[in-house]
């Protein structure tokens, strides 16, 4: 898995301390997986570990941009869209704590008849 990640130079898990990848292959068009990422809001849905999530730019869902808070295992995060790939990659920074990592979700090109999801 580690090698169809598409890792930002300073967070590629050769150089980091620590990283977490959680991965699935969803039988769905890119399309519907893509409506499910945007929608953080609602990640507990699917998830019920993510039930903090809240965007604080008043958007209705993440854009390039968008400023957005969740905690994950106890740890409150603040985080910022920076990049914005429509059905093709979703990545964010990440503020834990004052110390600054990085986290990206990502699907699959959209000529593809399903989905693959990397959450790090």
């Amino acid at each position: 898995m580690y090698d169809r990640v598409i890792w930002p130079e300073k967070y590629d898990p050769k150089t980091s301390a620590i990283y977490a990848l959680n991965d699935i292959d969803v039988e769905a068009p890119p399309q519907v997986v893509w409506r499910l990422l945007v929608d953080a809001e609602n990640w507990s849905s699917y998830f019920p570990a993510e039930d903090q999530v809240k965007i604080l730019t008043g958007e209705p869902e993440l854009a390039l941009g968008t400023r957005y808070s969740r905690v994950t295992v106890g740890f409150p995060m603040s985080l910022v869209v920076k990049e914005y790939e429509p059905f093709r990659r979703l990545a964010w920074a990440t503020t834990v704590d004052g110390d600054r990592s990085g986290s990206s979700a990502t699907t699959a090109g959209s000529s593809l008849p399903r989905a693959m999801v990397v959450m790090c």
